[in-house]
């Protein structure tokens, strides 16, 4: 195990309560359900996200907001950030209750989704799809990473031979990439025009293209997030009109952040764009205590560790009065001032000054509508499978 303790040299929040910065609108624990009721009767899509991959309280916060939105609101897709292929595999255990989910979750090959509170949500979901076969859950990934295991140019060729001739066309081609992802993204938009399904496979597979193209590139670090906010889109569309979709992400995706120096464009950016007031970012955040993370000095190795945190004096959670609550779930609106919110990743940095701080600012409701704050984090405990693939 290693620790980290990280200090600012403005100590602004120190002993500071959360009261003396909010108007008085703020919620408490018991009010997680006033949270949900929001969300389900005035939002369409609703990003629930997180400040580290590893926090094992963030999933079981987040698993009853699922739970309640699916069971009194109507909400009917649960797009995950990971990989569209592997996760249809997925949908289909969570229809059928057919097949090892177990095995199925090791195949997203991404740890922060293997572990064993995820397990039981997915389980959680899959009988409650047996239970309301007439008001299922569908589960989609958006994200297009693993082109390379998922979207191979025999694959697509054995699936779709002539369009996928056209794809290849336009990627084998001579153009510079810049030109080739402006061609893909022409391509990916006239596959909608004039018809009346979404074959939400054949777009994966271009997003696959374009995100291979965009690692060829030095200025391609809104690429990513733009592909997931492009495959939302199309699972709305592919449900129609008023479908409501909850999104499962890091915090730095489901933020409704705009352009900054050195940062991407946020997916939750676009689908504000998109939708409007129709999306809501639930970012999540924690105080101090452990969480997983892969250790960047051994990242080659993927060696997965846990890591303590401890609370700084600049963080939005230092600032909060906790009461004795398990969370607080504090309204972006009511802020009147910046603060720092804790951004860590699948990778974790032990000693400073080596990359990013691992922090991010936020400003009232510009980057989320709603944050839920634990005081404490513990780490998730990854399938033993995942280690033995």
């Amino acid at each position: 195990m290693k620790s980290i303790w990280i200090f600012f040299g403005v100590c602004i929040f120190w002993n500071t309560p959360m009261t003396a910065q909010l108007s008085g609108n703020e919620f408490t624990y018991t009010d997680l359900q006033t949270l949900c009721k929001t969300l389900g009767t005035e939002k369409t899509i609703v990003g629930l996200g997180e400040s580290t991959h590893g926090t094992k309280e963030f999933t079981s916060i987040r698993a009853e907001v699922v739970k309640n939105l699916v069971t009194q609101y109507h909400y009917r897709a649960f797009i995950l950030e990971a990989d569209y292929a592997p996760c249809e595999k997925i949908n289909q255990y969570l229809s059928t209750g057919n097949g090892d989910i177990s095995s199925l979750l090791v195949d997203l090959r991404l740890w922060p989704w293997i572990h064993e509170d995820f397990l039981k949500l997915l389980i959680w979901l899959k009988d409650y799809n047996l239970q309301n076969p007439l008001q299922k859950v569908q589960f989609y990934g958006m994200d297009s990473q693993y082109s390379r295991i998922f979207a191979t140019k025999d694959a697509i060729l054995l699936q779709y031979p002539d369009w996928g001739r056209q794809l290849f066309e336009i990627v084998e081609g001579k153009e510079e990439p810049k030109v080739k992802i402006t061609k893909l993204r022409s391509f990916d938009a006239q596959m909608v025009e004039g018809s009346d399904t979404i074959d939400l496979q054949r777009h994966y597979y271009v997003l696959c293209q374009i995100n291979k193209l965009a690692q060829t590139i030095s200025q391609n670090k809104n690429i990513r997030d733009e592909n997931m906010a492009r495959l939302v889109q199309l699972i709305q569309q592919q449900n129609g009109d008023g479908a409501k979709a909850m999104i499962w992400a890091h915090n730095s995706h489901i933020s409704k952040q705009g352009t900054r120096v050195n940062e991407p464009t946020a997916l939750g950016h676009h689908l504000a764009a998109l939708y409007g007031k129709a999306y809501s970012a639930v970012g999540l955040e924690f105080l101090e205590g452990e969480f997983l993370a892969v250790d960047y000095e051994n990242a080659k190795e993927r060696a997965l560790l846990t890591f303590s945190l401890h609370p700084t004096q600049t963080t939005l959670a230092a600032a909060i009065d906790f009461g004795g609550k398990d969370i607080r779930v504090v309204s972006c609106y009511d802020l009147r001032k910046k603060y720092y919110l804790n951004s860590i990743g699948a990778v974790y940095v032990a000693q400073p000054g080596k990359i990013n701080s691992f922090y991010s600012k936020i400003e009232k409701d510009k980057e989320y509508d709603y944050l839920v704050v634990s005081p404490k984090s513990s780490a998730i405990n990854v399938l033993p499978q995942y280690f033995n693939k």
